[in-house]
Parts: C-alpha cells; structure tokens; sequence
C-alpha cells in the first residue's frame, strides 16, 4: 500500500462552503470526530459560532488566519495518514488551541514533520533536533 502525506500549509485555503465541506474536501469524515475538534480547537465554542456547525457556511472572507490555521489542522488530522507536515502550525494560535494541538499531535501514530520558528513547539515530547542545511529543526523521532 502507498505511503500517504497529510499537509497543513501555513496559509489553508478556505473555499465559500460549508465548514463540514471544507473539512472533508468532499471526502467521508467522521462528523462527530470533525465536531469535537471544532469544540476542542476553539472554534465551535460549544455552538455559539454558528458558521463552525458542521452545516454552517464559511469563506476566506469571513473566517480569521488563526480560524483558517484551524480548521487547516482540523482537516489534515481528518485525513488517514502516514505522514504529517506542518508548516509553522502554531502562528495565530492561542494558548488553549496550542495546547489542543500539541495534544492532537502527540495522538497522532504516523511520522511528524514540523517546520516552525515557534519555541512552544518545544512542549511535544519526544522531539529530537535535526540540522537542515545549517538551520536547527526537530523531529519527533518516532519509528515509522
């Protein structure tokens, strides 16, 4: 079986759609899963924001970068993966939703790359650093 990568960009794109849609990319998703991330992320705040109901309606125009970052993450833990890259994931995050990430990401079985100027990302144990061409970075070191 091939390998697969999930990717969180540091800019998702955000598409006019339902934010269950824009989850899923039109794929099956577990919508009780989906929801409780909203919840646990900071962006369903337990039903007061409407457009972060599974049915509600979102765009690029009315959702924040910090809201975007999220539901980017939400979206790629969504996807079965053998990899996750994350560029700079924790930029826009408050204190609550980082450590609803580092959470998430510590759940996580597949590989991990992370690539970010974040020390907060410091707080996923089992990290190891690794040079790239000089710059420090580092790695979950988990076996694959």
């Amino acid at each position: 079986m091939p390998w697969t990568l999930a990717y969180t960009p540091q800019f998702p794109f955000i598409f006019d759609d339902t934010t269950a849609a824009n989850l899923s990319l039109y794929a099956a998703i577990d919508p009780d899963k989906a929801s409780a991330m909203l919840v646990e992320l900071g962006l369903a705040h337990h039903g007061l924001d409407r457009r972060f109901q599974m049915g509600g309606r979102i765009s690029a125009d009315s959702v924040s970068g910090g809201e975007a970052r999220r539901l980017g993450l939400i979206r790629s833990a969504l996807q079965p993966s053998d990899a996750w890259l994350l560029d700079e994931p924790l930029v826009g995050l408050d204190e609550q939703a980082v450590d609803a990430l580092i959470g998430l990401l510590e759940a996580y079985r597949g590989t991990l790359i992370i690539v970010s100027h974040d020390e907060r990302v410091s707080r996923l144990s089992g990290l190891t650093p690794v040079a790239l061409d000089g710059v420090t970075a580092r790695s979950a070191g988990r076996p694959t």
